[in-house]
């Protein structure tokens, strides 16, 4: 089993359990501008030791507003774990792009805790 980081709760993500947060959070997400869907392993595989992969893009109709996102996840009592900069920090540390001047993958990727400390990443699209 992985070690538990602080602030996670090392729960694995099963199907299920990845089908009723978005059902929990899909609401408030689409009054704020935002659809949710999911990727990654919970959805190919049916479940994850680490993390559920979201993917959130506006709604039709909506312009990209990151901002009414972060507040809507905020009122879900969820909380930031890594912004956008840190995520690409890490991947530069992890000499990702030794050999390349500019990023080649630059996906807006956050990691956040859900409002019971479960680690969910969010794919942010325009």
């Amino acid at each position: 089993m992985a070690k538990k980081k602080t602030g996670d709760t090392h729960t694995a993500w099963k199907f299920s359990d990845a089908l009723k947060l978005i059902e929990e959070i899909r609401p408030r997400l689409e009054t704020s501008g935002w659809y949710v869907g999911m990727t990654g392993s919970v959805l190919f595989q049916g479940r994850s030791d680490n993390d559920l992969d979201l993917i959130v893009y506006p709604a039709n109709g909506y312009r990209f507003n990151l901002s009414q996102l972060h507040r809507a996840l905020h009122l879900l009592g969820w909380s930031t774990k890594f912004t956008v900069a840190q995520v690409q920090k890490a991947w530069y540390k992890q000499n990702k792009y030794a050999s390349v001047a500019e990023p080649i993958d630059n996906k807006h990727v956050e990691v956040w805790n859900d409002n019971k400390g479960r680690r969910v990443d969010l794919f942010i699209l325009r």
